[in-house]
């Protein structure tokens, strides 16, 4: 798993993104997005349950948001009080 910000100009704000890295063929596959900077343990969790599933627990102050989740063979959960974006 990778975590990461991005930027895409000086009109928009910081997105942290949460990416499975499969393999230097196949690249990375973004697997979530959240508005903001989430930064530090206190923002942002990542917590694995076993070798096929995580769970990602975001301040309540973030909104995450799932991507490509029908593109990937790991299960993600979200921990309770995580708000969800659609």
């Amino acid at each position: 798993m990778v975590v990461s910000r991005r930027n895409c100009g000086a009109t928009t704000g910081f997105t942290t993104v949460v990416s499975e890295r499969r393999s230097w063929i196949r690249g990375s596959l973004d697997l979530v997005e959240i508005d903001g900077e989430a930064l530090g343990e206190k923002q942002l969790r990542l917590g694995w349950i076993d070798d096929d599933e995580i769970v990602i627990e975001a301040n309540s102050a973030l909104t995450v948001h799932p991507v490509n989740q029908e593109a990937t063979d790991l299960r993600v959960g979200y921990a309770p009080g995580t708000r969800l974006g659609s």
